[in-house]
């Protein structure tokens, strides 16, 4: 068996799309989760997203990968054929999906689920998506509306229980780093204009986002600081840098692993860029995605 697709609702009502890799039928028992977040202009299947997910359910996991409800992508699969959605994106919005995908995990409500034993659920977030992964196991889940009330989210990830462990790859290490490369005369156009255009320059697109993207954190800021969520961070965690990633390099990794205290340790990948060698579409593995893998696969066994 490869993968079961499944299809639950999200942030304002739009659907969150995924697929669930279960485990070989050898095993005993529930199996752990481990829960897959996509970043910026990313979607589950993205270059690697199914290789890894593949990998972690023969390494004995269930792997939930699935597409943000506002990341562009609909049930064409297609990339970004919903620019629309994509521009009233937010992070509240995301930490909400994140929060119902583990949600329906604690509740039975995913394909092979009573195989899945919820009170071992493991966040793996790449990018973006690792900021998502942190702010998730510090804060828990939004509100039903997608946002987080008085700046402050209900502890824990609902029915699913806490979270057992955090896996960052190649994160961002703050919610505002967008804001920083834009600059204040950025930002203040992008007020003025109500919104921007991100260029992809794989696909071509320019995809715009709204600016309650900037609303949503400025009404946010507490809830949404990963260097709060780093000190507080109530499981363990493990973040893997790629030596060559000029996008997010190895020195944001190194950060967050010494912001975090005794819970979190550092594991470089040398020659490792944004996306450890992987392209899209899929053209194979390469032996440093594989070792970024296996450090992985190493740590959640561990915490398993």
């Amino acid at each position: 068996m490869d993968s079961i697709a499944f299809e639950i609702p999200g942030a304002e009502g739009q659907h969150i799309r995924g697929d669930v890799h279960a485990p070989g039928a050898g095993g005993r028992g529930r199996a752990p989760v481990v829960v897959i977040l996509h970043g910026f202009k990313g979607f589950k299947d993205w270059g690697f997203f199914h290789h890894l997910a593949w990998s972690l359910a023969q390494a004995g996991f269930h792997a939930v990968r699935f597409n943000f409800s506002h990341n562009g992508v609909d049930e064409s699969e297609a990339e970004f054929p919903r620019l629309d959605l994509f521009r009233r994106n937010t992070w509240t919005k995301e930490l909400f999906d994140a929060a119902e995908v583990e949600r329906a995990v604690g509740e039975g409500r995913l394909p092979c689920a009573a195989k899945m034993d919820p009170s071992r659920l493991f966040l793996l977030g790449h990018s973006k998506g690792g900021a998502v992964a942190l702010l998730r196991a510090w804060r828990g889940a939004p509100a039903a509306g997608g946002t987080i009330p008085g700046g402050n989210a209900v502890r824990g990830p609902g029915a699913a229980g806490r979270c057992a462990g955090v896996v960052t790859w190649n994160s961002i290490p703050a919610t505002d780093m967008l804001f920083a490369r834009l600059g204040e005369e950025g930002v203040a156009r992008w007020r003025e204009r109500g919104f921007i255009e991100i260029p992809n320059e794989r696909t071509g697109q320019r995809m715009p986002l709204d600016y309650a993207y900037v609303e949503d954190m400025l009404a946010n800021r507490a809830a949404l600081s990963v260097a709060a969520a780093l000190a507080a961070l109530p499981c363990p965690a493990l973040f893997v840098a790629g030596s060559r990633d000029e996008g997010v390099p190895p020195e944001a990794s190194r950060f967050m692993a010494r912001a975090s205290g005794g819970k979190g340790r550092l594991a470089v990948i040398e020659g490792g860029d944004h996306v450890f060698g992987a392209r899209h579409p899929w053209a194979g593995t390469n032996p440093v995605l594989e070792e970024a893998i296996a450090v992985t696969v190493a740590a959640l066994r561990e915490w398993a």
